[in-house]
């Protein structure tokens, strides 16, 4: 039984092979006849399996848009007659078991490479734009010699999209070697303003307001902002009361507020209200020489870090700030990352300053001869000296001759000798000098992280002797999307600083000093303006030379600041959103005055010259004096905001933008104030052991 049942089996496949293979023959041994004109694929499948009795397989959605044809085959091979027909359709067709499945071939697009370079308008590269394939996930950024490059194949008809910060979009066939074109947006930047709170559409705006790049406002070997906005901003002011490095301009916007006893702007960062280094006292508040060199709150931003700057000069700013704001409101907006690979960005210069001559053409001085000559023809016209005036050079020696102290042929010698003194103060208190300023960021990341983070290096030398200004400047800021409507923001910047200078302002010292007036004796010693017992002179008692006065005078200014917010924005819909910021901030300033034992100051307190006995009633009998002043400030700003903007009407030509929140802000200042008296400095900084009065006041406020 089970013999028999193998045996039928074999044979059902034998004739099954058999049958299969009569089939797979039947294409190549029948023939079709088809003439008919402007028929379908459909049509003509059917006559072919009419005639041949083979079965056709198709998906009739593929080939149902497939163009109409007219056949002309007489007695010709089927296959034949299936090449020839199909391939003018774009089809092919398999054949399997007996079966003939046909189907439209796939089309197989030509692909290419793309590369191509970038431009600004005045034909720079533009380093780290961002490129990409439109219609493909393909993005790359251009390098530092602006250029990019696809290894990928793109499809042949592609085009390509770039994109940066401040310039239009730039949209090109991807056709041979690119050259891109980019010109700046400065639609963009004008039709937007921030205020710190908001950004506002410029055409719905009614106040004054000034928005720039800081490309418009960078200017080589200038390393402080403040100095960088002037004449950059209408309306706006800036003033140096000095030339030295360490002065920070003071800015002013519109004139000057009598709401406010400060007089100075109120700055604003990414939307934080910046707080001055020093909690400044009335007496000092606008002192030039004081606030000056203690700097303000923005002597610690590095400027490669700000992408803009909007100005808020009227009422506006007021509404938004009250009274803080009377004197105007300066808004910083720093940089972000970009979607992207990673760009290594560097920034240096380096600056020369050249001293002053008295050869310049701007500094018209008398030459020695030209000064004795001038106190000659005064003298020849019975002119009265004001009792202020010390007695040096022609007036004293003609002193001297009229007393009968000197004859006259000792005058002349005198006199014949100031002459050719020509004492070159600039020479001896001033310098050429070079100053540096490097800068290097990397920014980059995700469609969900991106990031941007700086090093600030700045080393400022001054003309004048002695007198520096460094600071290190750091940053990180990152921006994350959360999700599609939810958005988070985290930015650290901090700075470091030193600066030193004099008391003495020798750059004035030069202007106004009478060059017949020699810096040092005949045996090498400091020439000193000789003493007199007149309260009114202008040295007094002591001897004065400014050389000795620098040597024994140094002020050390430390400080640091490190400012971190947190924001959280969640966009409810195209129009509504709420935002939530926090930040803190902690700065503190450290200032070191001192004198020494054989400066004039000194000389004063002590009653008596550095090789004199001092008074019985000195205040400072032995060595010279350190006067420190400490301020530490932490600071905090919490808000939450909402904002609703929304246009509407024909053209969208009216607008409703609202916005409503709660802030609240906190800064505790504290501070040691002291002066010690006995101090030697040399000495390894130690103090007299000499009983002494001395002064010391602590002050805080919170």
């Amino acid at each position: 039984m089970n013999s028999r049942f193998g045996k039928r089996c074999l044979v059902f496949l034998l004739m099954l092979q058999m049958v299969q293979f009569m089939y797979a023959q039947s294409l190549d041994k029948t023939r079709v006849t088809v003439v008919m004109d402007n028929i379908t694929i459909e049509q003509f499948l059917d006559e072919v399996e009419r005639q041949t009795k083979i079965e056709f397989i198709y998906n009739a959605d593929e080939v149902r848009n497939l163009p109409r044809i007219s056949v002309n085959e007489k007695n010709a091979v089927t296959r034949t007659v299936l090449v020839k027909v199909l391939s003018r359709l774009g089809c092919e067709f398999n054949e399997k078991n007996g079966i003939v499945a046909v189907k439209p071939q796939k089309k197989e697009s030509k692909r290419t490479t793309i590369k191509g370079i970038v431009l600004d308008e005045k034909r720079e590269p533009v380093i780290g734009a961002q490129v990409r394939v439109l219609g493909t996930k393909l993005v790359t950024v251009t390098d530092i010699d602006g250029a990019f490059t696809f290894d990928q194949s793109v499809p042949e008809n592609a085009r390509v999209q770039v994109t940066y910060i401040g310039m239009r979009t730039a949209v090109a066939s991807a056709k041979g070697n690119l050259v891109i074109n980019m010109e700046p947006d400065t639609k963009m930047l004008s039709e937007v303003v921030v205020t710190g709170y908001q950004q506002l559409d410029r055409r719905h705006l009614t106040s004054s307001v000034t928005s720039k790049d800081m490309s418009e406002l960078d200017i080589p070997g200038v390393s402080d902002l403040s100095k960088m906005l002037e004449g950059k901003i209408p309306d706006l002011v800036a003033l140096t009361g000095s030339g030295e490095v360490n002065a920070t301009s003071r800015i002013r916007i519109r004139g000057t507020s009598t709401l406010v006893g400060n007089r100075e702007p109120l700055w604003v960062l990414d939307g934080i209200i910046l707080t001055d280094p020093v909690n400044l006292s009335s007496d000092v508040l606008n002192d030039p020489d004081y606030v000056n060199r203690i700097g303000n709150a923005i002597a610690g931003i590095n400027p490669q870090d700000i992408q803009r700057i909007d100005v808020l000069k009227d009422a506006s700013a007021t509404a938004l700030y009250g009274t803080r704001a009377a004197n105007g409101v300066i808004v910083i907006t720093t940089k972000s990352g970009h979607e992207g690979k990673p760009i290594v960005s560097y920034s240096g210069k380096v600056t020369a300053r050249k001293r002053p001559y008295y050869s310049d053409k701007k500094i018209n001085l008398m030459s020695s001869a030209e000064r004795v000559e001038l106190s000659q023809y005064l003298a020849e016209a019975h002119y009265a000296y004001p009792q202020t005036m010390s007695k040096i050079g022609y007036e004293e020696a003609l002193r001297q001759l009229y007393a009968g102290e000197i004859g006259r042929d000792e005058f002349n010698a005198q006199v014949e000798k100031m002459k050719m003194e020509n004492t070159d103060w600039f020479d001896l208190l001033c310098r050429n000098s070079f100053s540096q300023d490097h800068s290097l960021s990397i920014s980059g990341g995700s469609e969900k992280v991106r990031y941007y983070t700086s090093l600030g290096v700045t080393d400022t030398q001054d003309v004048i002797k002695n007198n520096l200004n460094r600071r290190y400047t750091g940053m990180v800021k990152i921006n994350y999307n959360l999700t599609n409507k939810l958005k988070a923001e985290f930015n650290i910047s901090g700075n470091l600083s030193d600066r030193k200078y004099k008391s003495i302002n020798a750059i004035d010292y030069a202007y106004n000093t009478n060059r017949v007036i020699p810096a040092f004796n005949e045996n090498g010693t400091y020439y000193k303006f000789p003493k007199y017992n007149n309260s009114n002179s202008l040295y007094g008692y002591y001897g004065y030379n400014i050389l000795n006065e620098l040597e024994n005078n140094d002020i050390d200014q430390r400080g640091n600041t490190m400012i971190a917010t947190a924001s959280l924005r969640y966009q409810v819909n195209d129009n509504l959103f709420f935002n939530g910021v926090f930040s803190a901030n902690t700065s503190n300033v450290d200032i070191e005055t001192w004198w020494g034992e054989e400066s004039y100051y000194i000389a004063s307190q002590r009653g008596a010259e550095v090789d004199e006995t001092p008074k019985s009633t000195s205040y400072l009998p032995y060595g010279g004096e350190l006067s420190v002043n400490k301020k530490r400030t932490i600071g905090w700003t919490s808000r939450l905001q909402a904002n609703y903007n929304k246009y509407f009407g024909e053209g969208k030509k009216y607008n409703v933008n609202l916005a409503g929140g709660f802030e609240a802000s906190s800064s505790h200042y504290t501070g040691d104030d002291y002066t010690q008296r006995g101090y030697y400095k040399d000495r390894g900084r130690t103090f007299a052991t000499h009983r002494y009065p001395a002064r010391m006041r602590t002050t805080g406020r919170g």
